[in-house]
């Protein structure tokens, strides 16, 4: 096959995947950091004694080929082999990272355990939490849609961010306030958006939540 099998309790808990421009892959885990995969073998990269954080539960292919990392102390930046770190010490304001996106203008989205939605943008941090209207502070997801609007999925329903600024959505009768613990947004050629929760696998379809 394609993956060399590891040996009984030596095989990491993997937590995401993510492709670099390059070609690269990439996972997260839970006790091992990242590992990149190398000839048939996942293994991990040259940086990556450096990281300092072994849990890494989201990662990112960069617009400009750089690889994206949320752990437990931050974010962490790896550019032409090289890995940089934001995390409190550097003023980003988040630690428990749960969602990274980046949008069709190159901003990072990073979406924190209680540290609601942050903005990384030329170097500056821009914070969203409930007083900006996400319906909780908990982001699990982030996702931006064809129209260029970027849509949160958090512990308590789901908001989209427009021009005016954090729009809660209700939908029909309340069904996406309704909707706890979103985890992953994204959308199908017919535009419309696919979520999922513990509860399973749900699409909207304009204003109406089908179950599937």
């Amino acid at each position: 096959g394609p993956f060399q099998v590891a040996p009984p309790g030596k095989t990491p808990e993997l937590l995401a995947v993510a492709q670099t421009a390059d070609g690269a892959l990439y996972v997260g885990t839970q006790t091992q950091g990242v590992l990149m995969l190398q000839n048939q073998s996942l293994v991990p990269p040259p940086w990556a004694a450096s990281l300092g954080d072994s849990n890494i539960g989201v990662v990112l292919g960069g617009a400009h080929g750089e690889l994206w990392l949320g752990g437990r102390k931050g974010i962490h930046r790896v550019v032409g082999g090289e890995l940089q770190h934001l995390g409190p010490k550097d003023g980003f304001p988040g630690e428990r990272i749960q969602a990274l996106a980046q949008d069709r203008e190159g901003n990072l989205w990073v979406g924190g355990w209680r540290d609601g939605l942050i903005r990384v943008s030329n170097g500056k941090f821009r914070g969203f939490g409930r007083a900006a209207g996400l319906p909780h502070d908990t982001v699990l997801a982030v996702a931006e849609d064809p129209q260029g609007r970027l849509w949160v999925g958090t512990n308590e329903g789901l908001a989209r961010l427009d021009p005016g600024g954090i729009n809660p959505l209700d939908g029909i009768n309340g069904q996406l306030s309704a909707l706890k613990e979103i985890k992953d947004l994204t959308w199908d050629s017919q535009g419309d958006l696919w979520l999922s929760n513990r509860r399973g696998l749900f699409r909207l379809h304009g204003d109406k939540l089908l179950p599937v």
